[in-house]
């Protein structure tokens, strides 16, 4: 069974559970895009390092393309792990290549802010002369402070 049935079965186990359709789709999208760059390598540990150090460095070979955020990585990750985990729990593979990858998990990132000039802007730009003109006024002020 190639990659692209274990992946249908997949689909539809995860269907069966519930996960909404834009699980499915970013299963899809982390699993096509490892098959792709596999080319029919082996499914095994050292494969699936190769892979994340790939997608790691894959702006280094291409100019054009944007390096990847370390949660886009760790993203890429755990749907591989998860994937090949159902597969394992399937008895469709022996052992599941990923079972021993461990990745940090990248730091949370900090919310940007809106700064002082910003708000104040915000508050200058909403006509006064409505009441929900105001309302807004007040609802931007209650917020803000």
């Amino acid at each position: 069974m190639n990659i692209e049935q274990l992946f249908a079965e997949f689909i539809v186990s995860k269907r069966a559970e519930g996960v909404t359709d834009a699980t499915v789709i970013w299963y899809t999208y982390q699993v096509r895009t490892f098959d792709e760059w596999r080319a029919g390598a082996e499914l095994s540990p050292a494969t699936m390092k190769r892979y994340l150090v790939y997608l790691r460095n894959r702006h280094k070979v291409d100019p054009q393309v944007r390096p990847l955020a370390e949660a886009s990585i760790e993203s890429a990750h755990r749907a591989l792990k998860s994937f090949f985990k159902w597969c394992q729990g399937e008895g469709l593979l022996e052992v599941s290549p990923m079972a021993e990858i461990r990745i940090k998990k990248p730091a949370p990132v900090e919310p940007r802010r809106a700064t002082r000039r910003e708000v104040d802007a915000l508050i200058d730009s909403v006509p006064v002369h409505t009441w929900v003109g105001l309302r807004d006024y007040l609802v931007i002020h209650v917020l803000f402070y």
